[in-house]
């Protein structure tokens, strides 16, 4: 399984990296929104799963979100943010986003969100 990981924070990207590394995940990364277009362009057919941070530089997430639906109606997509105002949320949920996660968040909490959205084909 891969899963694009896209998180503007270095370090956090990092650990998201090596936790789904071990975890058996093959993982690509992107620091900002452009480069996850780019990446999902170039390897679309390839991810499983996408993490995105909703506050990005370059790109915020839910025009990447946006962008990356259009390559692929079904892309499994979890976002991910500090804050998400309830408008952003409804909106975002209309547009297709199924699942959310609350940073900080648990990593354990985040891989069984993956798997289980993973699952449910």
């Amino acid at each position: 399984m891969t899963i694009l990981i896209v998180e503007d924070e270095a370090y956090m990207l990092r650990l998201l990296v090596r936790f789904f590394s071990n975890h058996g995940y093959r993982v690509l990364q992107a620091l900002d929104g452009e480069q996850a277009t780019d990446l999902y362009r170039q390897h679309g057919n390839e991810i499983d799963a996408v993490l995105l941070d909703i506050r990005l530089p370059k790109k915020e997430g839910e025009q990447v979100f946006q962008e990356i639906k259009i390559m692929n109606p079904t892309v499994k997509v979890i976002m991910a943010s500090g804050f998400l105002e309830a408008k952003t949320k409804i909106d975002m949920t209309v547009a297709g986003v199924k699942h959310f996660v609350d940073k900080p968040y648990v990593l354990t909490d985040v891989l069984d969100l993956v798997e289980n959205m993973l699952s449910a084909d």
